[in-house]
């Protein structure tokens, strides 16, 4: 039996997304509150203009990595036309072209590359990566979250290239069973 190697990624609550987006939309937004305007002199609603337009690069820095992410994952994994479902790998079929790379819907700047896509759901059960030996020759699994921060890479790289089985386990879930 083989144990498998745990990795433990990070999740998104859409609840709690979706309120400090409200909160984020109320806070810039130009509207009197409570039917009162702003009062101050005008050095101060100035650096609240200022704050104000601040705080919306700010959220628009922060919220651009999880809509392009659900944007791929729209057209890769859950959308009208998926390319593969979920807890599946979604391969080019050659190596990248401007073509190929429009229709993936993501950039491929590499055009030597063969590139390889998809969303794991973690919410019910661990998801099981079995990474191949490679002999030795370069590859790379990267595990990014939702805000495209990578956080684990489980084979290839500094990892090296014997492969193996990894076990993707979500904040809730548990990995009470072993590979065989």
């Amino acid at each position: 039996m083989v144990e498998p190697q745990l990795i433990s990624g990070g999740t998104y609550d859409e609840d709690a997304i979706c309120v400090g987006t409200v909160t984020l939309a109320a806070l810039m937004s130009n509207v009197p509150v409570r039917g009162q305007e702003l009062k101050g002199t005008p050095e101060q609603l100035k650096a609240i203009e200022t704050w104000i337009d601040t705080l919306a690069i700010q959220a628009a820095t922060y919220g651009a990595p999880i809509v392009a992410m659900c944007n791929l994952r729209s057209s890769v994994a859950v959308g009208p036309d998926p390319k593969t479902p979920p807890n599946e790998i979604w391969r080019m079929e050659d190596i990248s072209t401007p073509q190929l790379a429009a229709e993936s819907g993501y950039v491929s700047p590499n055009l030597d590359v063969v590139y390889g896509f998809g969303f794991a759901d973690l919410g019910t059960e661990p998801v099981i990566l079995t990474a191949p030996d490679s002999g030795g020759r370069y590859y790379m699994i990267e595990i990014v979250d939702m805000w495209t921060n990578a956080f684990a890479y489980p084979a290839g790289g500094a990892s090296g290239y014997e492969g193996g089985k990894f076990a993707l386990v979500g904040l809730a879930g548990k990995a009470s069973f072993q590979l065989t």
